[in-house]
């Protein structure tokens, strides 16, 4: 795991970093573009914010992202946890990720639907009752699916653990979904939710996990 700071990260990214910048990454499995390579769909401000939280985690085991998009975010979270756990509904964003993969180290992409309840069952045997320490919600941003994601997979996140929602500015499904947990509006309590939010981004939003009785 890396012991970089988040804007050592995010300038490496930019002068294409490692893998990132990798002529394998060039593939023919992306759409009509065969020279489409693998990029980091991220505001740059808000990830470096974000990846400073994840660095000060004690303890970076297992994150789990729903949604591979490109696999930029995912070679990102390769950098900075023991394991990485990729859901991605679309075969060939999942193809063109793994032929470009040459060392699949620390990673696991599972191709199917997040919400499907096989593919939980999936998680749950990769987990083998170890607790996920990031859950980064950015599947579809269809409300009922980022709900779903989050009624599956928060349980698995321990106490001290992050959960954060991409795109809480420009989709509305994670931003109604947001503010929900924000209010406590069908939730057990609400959430100490912040918000990463540039000007022109997408959005992060996150919370860490509280225990029982916590206030």
């Amino acid at each position: 795991m890396s012991e970089l700071s988040s804007e050592e990260l995010i300038n490496g990214l930019k002068d294409g970093w490692g893998e990132l910048n990798h002529p394998s990454l060039v593939t023919p499995f992306v759409g009509q573009d065969a020279k489409q390579k693998m990029q980091i769909q991220q505001k740059t401000e808000e990830i470096r914010a974000f990846l400073d939280v994840v660095l000060g985690l004690e303890h970076r085991g297992f994150v789990l992202e729903t949604g591979l998009g490109r696999g930029g975010t995912h070679l990102l979270w390769r950098k900075l946890f023991e394991r990485v756990i990729s859901i991605e509904h679309d075969y060939h964003s999942v193809a063109a990720f793994l032929f470009a993969l040459e060392e699949p180290r620390n990673s696991t992409i599972l191709w199917g639907s997040s919400i499907n309840p096989s593919t939980v069952h999936k998680i749950e045997t990769i987990l083998a009752g170890q607790p996920l320490d990031v859950l980064f919600i950015d599947g579809n941003h269809d409300y009922e699916f980022v709900k779903q994601d989050f009624i599956n997979y928060s349980p698995m996140v321990r106490e001290g653990g992050i959960i954060a929602f991409h795109d809480t500015v420009s989709e509305h499904g994670p931003e109604c979904f947001v503010d929900e947990l924000r209010t406590g509006e069908g939730v057990e309590r609400a959430c100490q939710i912040v918000d990463i939010h540039s000007d022109d981004g997408p959005g992060i939003s996150y919370y860490v996990v509280k225990g029982e009785g916590s206030p």
